[in-house]
C-alpha cells in the first residue's frame, strides 16, 4: 500500500527544443519549500450521438474521453528567482526578477514533483521509506499570484500546465517510486 504524505521538492529542468528531452548541460532549478501541489487532469469529453425514432431512444454511440493534459496548482513557501524565471519566463539577474514582456512565452520545461512515502501504520515524520516522483514531460508555468496581507506570509501560487511531449514520445506524465531525493548539484 502506498501511503503518500506532504510535498517535498519540485525540480524544473530545461528542455532541448530539438529532441524534447532534458537539455544536456541545461539549466535546472529547485523549489525546496513546497507547501502543496494539486494535480488536476484535463479531459476532452468524447462525442455522443443519439438515434431517436417513434418518440424513443433507439441507440447511442459514445466516444471515450481523452486525457489532454494536467493543470498543477503549486504553492511554495519561498520564491527562488532562478526557478521562477525557468518555469514562468522572464529573467533573474543580480537578485532582480523581471516578468516576461508582452508576447514573450516561457519555454517548455520538465517538472519533477516529489512526495514522501511511508509504511502503513503509526509513523514518525522521519520514517520516510522513499518518494513518489511525478515527471511532467512538457510543462509551462505562469508568473505566480501573490497576496500581501497584514500578519501573513506571501506564498506564491503557480499555475503549471503540462501536456504530452510529442518530440520525446512521452505521455502527459509518469510516476515512479524512488528511494531518495536527488541531491542539489
Amino acid at each position: 500500500m502506498d501511503i503518500l504524505y506532504g510535498c517535498k521538492l519540485m525540480i524544473v529542468k530545461e528542455i532541448d527544443p530539438s529532441t524534447g528531452e532534458e537539455k544536456t548541460g541545461g539549466k535546472t532549478a529547485r523549489f525546496e519549500t513546497p507547501q502543496q501541489c494539486g494535480i488536476n487532469h484535463q479531459w476532452i469529453e468524447g462525442q455522443r450521438t443519439e438515434l431517436r425514432g417513434g418518440d424513443r431512444l433507439l441507440s447511442t454511440v459514445e466516444e471515450p474521453a481523452s486525457l489532454i493534459g494536467v493543470e498543477l496548482s503549486f504553492t511554495n513557501a519561498t520564491l527562488p528567482g532562478e526557478a521562477l524565471a525557468l518555469l514562468a519566463g522572464g529573467t533573474y539577474q543580480n537578485n532582480t526578477y523581471s516578468a516576461p514582456r508582452l508576447g514573450e512565452e516561457p519555454s517548455p520545461v520538465i517538472v519533477e514533483l516529489y512526495v514522501a512515502k511511508y509504511e502503513e501504520g503509526n509513523n514518525d515524520t522521519s520514517g520516510i521509506t522513499g518518494y513518489r516522483k511525478w515527471t511532467f514531460w512538457n510543462a509551462t508555468g505562469r508568473v505566480p499570484n501573490y497576496t500581501a496581507q497584514d500578519r501573513n506570509f506571501i506564498t506564491p501560487q503557480f499555475t503549471i500546465r503540462a501536456k504530452e511531449n510529442v518530440k520525446a514520445n512521452k505521455p502527459v506524465y509518469e510516476w515512479e517510486d524512488v528511494t531518495s531525493l536527488p541531491s542539489a548539484s
